[in-house]
């Protein structure tokens, strides 16, 4: 998918303040192209995300539960791929140690076997 596609699919869709069900249609389709990496390039995805929602920050006030996965898929698949994701690792006394010295142990997420 290239980001003249994209863009033009969400301008139609949700830039004009259509439907609520267009919105949900496109974030749970779009959700769905991310979540298949191969179907589309993270500097797609980057460009998009940096255009609609970057450039509108009032969008968090006009998404659902639906858009507001999408947005975290879209966080996540950019972050990924600029190896900028920690995950934070603790355990209760971690958990209360933390707490109470207001600090936190983060590991890079290539000391894992998983991903997400």
């Amino acid at each position: 998918m290239k980001a003249g596609e994209l863009n033009q699919l969400y301008d139609n869709l949700l830039k004009e303040k259509r439907l609520r069900f267009d919105a949900e249609m496109f974030y749970k389709w779009f959700n769905f192209i991310l979540s298949n990496k191969n179907w589309i390039e993270v500097e797609v995805v980057i460009d998009f995300f940096n255009q609609k929602f970057l450039t509108n920050p009032a969008i968090v006030h006009e998404i659902d539960s639906v858009g507001f996965a999408c947005v975290m898929q879209m966080f996540l698949m950019i972050n990924e791929a600029k190896d900028n994701l920690f995950f934070t690792v603790s355990t209760e006394q971690e958990n209360y140690n933390s707490l109470r010295n207001k600090g936190t142990t983060q590991t890079k997420k290539s000391q894992f076997d998983f991903t997400l």
